[in-house]
């Protein structure tokens, strides 16, 4: 194993990565819980997301969860969205795809006439 950094080995900055990772996929695992939550006419409690993230096979990350309900204490999700889409709304979003490339000739047996 090379050493980038003392202490520092490749696996190890791949590890701490991956881990790095697996927090944001947790995080929006958490956020789109409790999006579920008050689409349900729930409250968005830590008890309320941990059900919906078990009821779906994931694991509830209890300190992500109290994080994300501390965050949203106070707070609207309604407002908490819309100032987010505020946030973004001049930021350039999807575009215009290619057309796809016209075909000479469509080889189909329904344009050609067998059957």
């Amino acid at each position: 194993s090379v050493t980038l950094v003392p202490g520092l080995t490749r696996l190890s900055l791949a590890n701490h990565l991956q881990e790095e990772e697996n927090r944001k996929i947790h995080t929006m695992i958490e956020i789109a819980a409790l999006v579920l939550c008050k689409l349900g006419g729930k409250s968005g409690s830590a008890d309320d997301i941990k059900a919906v993230l078990e009821a779906a096979g994931a694991t509830a990350d209890d300190d992500a969860v109290a994080k994300l309900v501390a965050d949203m204490d106070g707070k609207e999700l309604d407002t908490v969205l819309g100032e987010g889409m505020e946030k973004i709304k001049d930021v350039p979003i999807g575009g215009g795809g290619g057309g796809g490339g016209g075909a000479d000739r469509i080889n189909c047996w329904c344009f050609n006439g067998s059957s």
